[in-house]
């Protein structure tokens, strides 16, 4: 059967696209992150990962598409979002060692310890959420994702038109008989 195989492989196609535009905006979210700084450990920087998910519709239409995942806190820094607890302390002193931060005097004149300092930051986290990109709502993903869909969009209309001629290719093509020709609607 030569036309399963052809809509196969342009299904294949289709999806090395989806699979470039991945990892195109995956790379893009990387390069955000550190350019702002907010790299402590690199955990964040390096969970981010992206893949290719095939979903289908209420009408059941199949969708190709790509979603991106990341440590769970890479949402609350990009929402300023409020966590429900207080962020973990251990993590809070890890990522003051990282970043050189050394606790400061307390209001009584005496010297923080570093696990006293990091409770004050955890709190601080829980009350107020997150610093966004540009203390407007709009978080480093969104900015990107902003930026990124147009050249997406574009592209994907090029790719997306290329693989349906070439899958219906196939169905609207016919023979006239009489003419040994064969025509094409694309």
């Amino acid at each position: 059967m030569m036309g399963g195989s052809s809509k196969q492989e342009a299904y294949k196609k289709l999806r090395r696209s989806v699979s470039a535009y991945a990892g195109a905006f995956t790379t893009k979210l990387r390069r955000s992150l550190s350019s702002r700084g907010n790299k402590a450990s690199g955990e964040l920087l390096s969970s981010i990962k992206s893949r290719v998910v095939k979903k289908f519709s209420g009408k059941g239409d199949m969708i190709v598409g790509f979603e991106i995942r990341m440590k769970g806190y890479g949402n609350f820094i990009n929402r300023n979002l409020h966590p429900k607890r207080m962020p973990s302390i251990d993590a809070i002193i890890e990522w003051m060692t990282s970043k050189g931060i050394k606790p400061r005097r307390n209001a009584k004149g005496r010297f923080m310890s570093k696990k006293q300092a990091a409770y004050l930051i955890g709190r601080s986290i829980q009350k107020k959420g997150f610093d966004t990109y540009n203390k407007h709502g709009v978080g480093w993903m969104d900015i990107v994702w902003i930026e990124e869909q147009k050249r997406l969009r574009k592209k994907a209309r090029k790719d997306l038109l290329a693989a349906v001629k070439s899958i219906t290719s196939e169905s609207l093509t016919y023979n006239r008989t009489s003419r040994g020709q064969s025509k094409t609607f694309f």
